[in-house]
């Protein structure tokens, strides 16, 4: 369905990826709507990475971002150019449920996240993109920034099903294999997210 561009920006893009020595899983995106979650994230070079990877294969893939960075002057507006969906975290309450309606009013719509949410080790993935993969029932595209093989891309997709987080995690995570990010120790294991116990007094 998609095509390999041949624009001058995606044959840069491709060029600068290959020439630090990338490999480009370039599995084409299987319609128009869905949700990527790209693991792990431990750098600040994995945004660099991604972009890179997203202008090589020309697809519009949108991203939610901290609103304060679109207020940034200039940088604000390249970032929004680029993708990035503001989002405030002091009140997204409803920020799946907004999502999934643009989604489903759009001719294309796939939306990018990095579950951990944080560059530092966290004990699970956050779970904005699980309801919004299994509120809107699109494909879940699981891609890798692996350091290890230096590979970047999408690995498989996977359709929404009705079963628990728990067998959902399971196919998230025989999908996904070994990926090893900048800092391998900050990975957070894939699972969801659990919030710290107060200890018992």
């Amino acid at each position: 369905m998609f095509e390999r561009p041949h624009t001058i920006r995606a044959r840069l893009a491709r060029w600068l990826l290959e020439a630090a020595g990338w490999r480009l899983l370039d599995l084409p995106l299987p319609g128009p709507r869905g949700v990527v979650v790209a693991y792990p994230h431990t750098s600040n070079w994995d945004f660099i990475v991604g972009l890179l990877f997203k202008t090589a294969m020309g697809w519009d893939i949108r991203f939610w971002a901290k609103d304060s960075l679109l207020k940034i002057p200039l940088f604000g507006r390249w970032i929004a150019w680029v993708g990035a969906v503001p989002v405030n975290r002091s009140g997204a309450t409803g920020l799946v449920q907004e999502t999934v309606a643009a989604m489903n009013k759009a001719d294309q719509f796939w939306l990018a996240l990095a579950p951990e949410g944080t560059r530092r080790h966290v004990n699970g993935w956050r779970m904005g993109f699980f309801h919004v993969w299994r509120e809107a029932d699109v494909p879940l595209g699981i891609a890798v920034i692996d350091y290890g093989r230096k590979q970047v891309g999408i690995k498989a997709y996977l359709p929404a099903e009705d079963e628990t987080e728990a067998e959902a995690f399971a196919r998230i995570e025989r999908a996904m294999g070994e990926a090893h990010g900048y800092h391998p120790a900050q990975a957070a294991p894939i699972r969801p997210y659990q919030k710290a116990q107060p200890p018992q007094n």
